[in-house]
Order: structure tokens, then sequence, then C-alpha cells
């Protein structure tokens, strides 16, 4: 037989619980970005809307497997980054440098990174910083813009 406080704490543990299951799919439901008013349209994606040209780019690469290796002391990475804006959140980024934060230096020593920024783009290394449409070229990216 089980004890009326721990009844109550095993209820009280549940009730906790399913409340913060709730709670974390309601916050996702509420933060989800529906961009209005959107200007690019990924041709290989039909029907999927962006805000800006470097936020479908950056979806467009992550999409696609494309991955950057830098690091956090890095002037140039910082440089690559800033091309992207605020929409660098969207790419997929590899911290090299062991101080950095949640860096995988295993993964960039078997990949053979030695220089920074290093795209890998569709299997292929790319070192080196580069524009947003050189990023569309080498990754087969399409925007156009919707006629109204």
């Amino acid at each position: 037989m089980v004890s009326n406080s721990k009844t109550s704490w095993i209820i009280c543990f549940t009730l906790l619980a399913s409340m913060l299951i709730s709670c974390s799919v309601i916050s996702k439901i509420y933060s989800s970005e529906k961009p209005t008013n959107s200007e690019f349209t990924e041709k290989s994606l039909p029907g999927n809307t962006f805000s800006s040209q470097e936020e479908a780019l950056a979806k467009h690469l992550t999409k696609t497997g494309a991955v950057m290796y830098g690091a956090y002391w890095c002037p140039y990475c910082s440089q690559q980054k800033k091309i992207f804006g605020e929409n660098f959140l969207y790419v997929k980024y590899v911290e090299c440098d062991p101080k950095g934060e949640n860096s995988n230096p295993r993964l960039c020593q078997y990949k053979r990174i030695s220089k920074y920024p290093t795209w890998e783009i569709e299997g292929k290394m790319f070192e080196g910083v580069y524009t947003l449409k050189e990023l569309q070229k080498i990754s087969g990216f399409e925007v156009f813009r919707p006629s109204y």
C-alpha cells in the first residue's frame, strides 16, 4: 500500500510534468514564425516564402546539408556571419576551436578543416568568405521575386 504523502507527490509530479509539456507545445505553436509580406521564394520549394534573400539562402543551405566550419576568434568567420545578418542562425555552423561554445574539434579534424571559414556544400570544401551570390551559385540555389 502506498502512503497518502507518496501518492500526493506522484500526482503533483505527474501534473507538473504534463503542464511543462503543454507549455512547451503551446510556446512552439505561438513562436513559430510565419512571415508576412514575403519577398523571396525558393523555386525548389514551391509554396515556401521567406522574408529575405539571406533567410531563404540560409535555410536552403541547411536543408541541403551545407555546413560552415569556423572559429569564434576568426575575423573572416565574423565577416561571413555578418553577410547573413540575423539569418545566420539558420545556417548549420560547426565551431572548430575547443575553447568555443558547442565546439566539435574532432569533426573539424576528421573533415581536415585547416582554414576558416570553410564551407562544405554538396560534399565539396570551399575555403574563405563568400558573397550571397557566390553561395547561391555554389549550392544551386535559385531565387525569384514573385510577380503580383
